[in-house]
């Protein structure tokens, strides 16, 4: 909301956090049965990083850095909404744009070049419509902002079912 913490200073805190999780530092830890929340490292030599909306913004970088500075273990995303969706999402069709009002940084798209033999592999789904990951190719085109402006009533917030269709694959991910 507009009385929290900004866009990108979230995005900061959870890229720290989760940077640390992967790398086996101390990092935020929520236990089964998710009443509590405590400081630990994780130790396991295995992450599927999951997220949704925001938090694809924060894997996206999480993900760059990864591929810089390689894990120890296996690392694979599956990126729902994401906003930083290459084609599509916000932060990838405006890269190096800002907000300052909102404090919002466009930090362009979710890279798919990890090296072989160990790719981060990413599944990036989205909902057609969804104005935070499918945004209008022509935001000029008025009619295409109204329906994105629905978009994010009806398709951004989670809870539909069916069959995904598979877009494609390009390099490290598969888009549905």
């Amino acid at each position: 909301g507009l009385r929290g913490i900004s866009y990108d200073a979230s995005v900061t805190i959870g890229l720290a956090t989760l940077s640390a999780c992967l790398r086996g530092d101390p990092c935020t830890v929520t236990d089964p049965p998710y009443a509590s929340s405590g400081a630990r490292a994780l130790t396991d030599s295995s992450y599927t990083v999951f997220t949704y909306s925001q938090s694809g913004a924060i894997a996206s970088l999480q993900k760059s850095d990864l591929i810089a500075h390689p894990p120890s273990g296996t690392v694979s995303f599956v990126l729902v909404s994401n906003p930083n969706r290459p084609n599509g999402g916000l932060p990838g069709r405006f890269a190096g744009a800002h907000i300052p009002i909102l404090d919002v940084t466009f930090t362009g798209a979710t890279v798919t070049n990890s090296p072989q033999p160990n790719p981060l592999t990413t599944v990036d789904a989205v909902h057609q419509y969804d104005p935070i990951a499918d945004f209008p190719t022509n935001p000029l085109n008025l009619l295409a902002d109204i329906n994105a402006l629905f978009g994010f009533a009806y398709e951004h917030p989670e809870g539909h079912s069916g069959t995904p269709l598979l877009q494609g694959q390009y390099q490290d991910s598969t888009y549905y």
